[in-house]
């Protein structure tokens, strides 16, 4: 086949002495375990979709319930590639697939590539952060320190069905100027386990967020999360702010102290946290309104990270860096919309043009006793101003404003 036409599988033998020959040298990152041991035993020779070869694949013997490192080797032409492939448990599930982080890197542990997980489906690509004058957080992982890894969301190009890896992405900056011929050869990288889920129960979504008392111990805010954190949609929001690797992390809170025409307010980040504060003032109205503020909100939070994944400095978004990203590197929807709205007004335009439907989505799971007029009426609060409201014809927006406040003052006012 011409898929495999430069594609050769190494045999245990071979494996066994490459790696002889090529022992691991892992000075690439802080520190590292010397006394790393191939597993030659456990090696295997595993499966490539659409090719008669394989690809081998060596355990590190001190492989933990939650961390599965392993090498991969191929042979392209005439040389044996070969990568280190880490597989971390970052939560449990009741899903068959795997959730956490992968990371590649080369035999001497410097970061080559890595993706965040769910459900053996990649979510966002992990890139090193761009280096500052200040000293950056590492991470641990198994003995090995790495520098402090910056999360992108990706439109996932990568896979043909969870627990699946292009040939390419394993290899890819190994395999410089190699093209489409490796396009439909894939790897189950699930294979033998590692690393992957438990048969423990799924975590509530309060463990992927940092939730103070003041919004603990208020009975209408914590009840409308609680059922929120039901919905699919909104767990995957939440679970990009997960800790470990996460470009930010999360807090909900409430308070007394913003003005009553304010039903919440999302801060940008600040030491890699980004804060939605919550206005008890304003909760005397319907649950799903206030369930709308909350995915409202959670928008904002995770435009922020988007944008702090592009352009850290210290955990803030540093605008200098954010216009560099944005001008020179391939963003052409993000770049848009800050060139014609600037950092601090472009959110509600995007939300008006591209996340409408999110919120429908989500005030649905919310509550589906509603007409889908009503629902999109909602999606508009907080968006009115903005340029797709303002493109629509009086009479439409008349129309949107009437059905929305005679839904609102039919609903039940106190969500508590």
């Amino acid at each position: 086949m011409q898929n495999e036409s430069n594609i050769k599988t190494v045999s245990k033998e071979r494996a066994v002495e490459f790696l002889q020959q090529n022992p691991l040298n892992l000075s690439g990152s802080k520190t590292a375990k010397t006394t790393t041991l191939f597993d030659y035993e456990s090696i295997t020779l595993e499966t490539l979709t659409n090719s008669d070869q394989s690809l081998t694949v060596i355990p590190l013997a001190q492989n933990s319930k939650d961390v599965s490192r392993k090498i991969l080797l191929v042979q392209i032409g005439n040389e044996i590639k070969s990568i280190i492939f880490t597989m971390v448990a970052t939560s449990s599930t009741n899903s068959e697939h795997f959730s956490g982080k992968i990371i590649i890197t080369n035999l001497n542990g410097v970061f080559i590539n890595g993706f965040s997980v769910k459900d053996g489906m990649l979510f966002a690509k992990l890139k090193n952060r761009a280096p500052t004058n200040t000293t950056s957080r590492t991470i641990t992982i198994d003995g090995m320190e790495f520098e402090e890894l910056d999360e992108v969301v990706i439109t996932n190009n990568y896979q043909n069905g969870p627990g699946k890896l292009n040939f390419l992405t394993l290899f890819n900056t190994h395999l410089e100027g190699v093209g489409g011929p490796y396009d439909g050869i894939n790897w189950e990288f699930e294979n033998n386990g590692g690393g992957g889920g438990s048969s423990a129960s799924e975590p509530e979504p309060l463990d992927e967020v940092i939730i103070t008392n003041s919004f603990k111990n208020n009975p209408c805010l914590k009840g409308v999360y609680d059922k929120l954190g039901g919905a699919s949609t909104f767990q995957n929001y939440l679970k990009k702010f997960d800790g470990d690797f996460s470009v930010a992390n999360l807090k909900l809170a409430a308070s007394t102290n913003l003005p009553n025409t304010i039903n919440a307010q999302t801060s940008p980040p600040s030491n890699y946290l980004i804060t939605i504060n919550f206005n008890e003032n304003n909760l005397n109205r319907p649950s799903l309104d206030i369930a709308r503020t909350f995915i409202h909100e959670m928008i904002h939070a995770e435009m922020f990270r988007i944008l702090l994944s592009l352009s850290s400095t210290n955990g803030e978004i540093d605008v200098i860096k954010l216009n560099t990203m944005l001008t020179e590197h391939n963003y052409p929807g993000l770049y848009d919309y800050y060139r014609r709205y600037g950092v601090n007004n472009m959110q509600h335009e995007q939300m008006a043009a591209h996340y409408r439907g999110v919120i429908v989505d989500l005030v649905k799971e919310y509550d589906n006793t509603l007409t889908n007029e009503q629902y999109q009426a909602i999606a508009w609060v907080g968006l009115k101003g903005t340029v797709a409201w303002t493109q629509m014809s009086s009479l439409e927006r008349k129309n949107i404003t009437d059905l929305y406040n005679a839904w609102y003052l039919s609903a039940k006012q106190n969500c508590q």
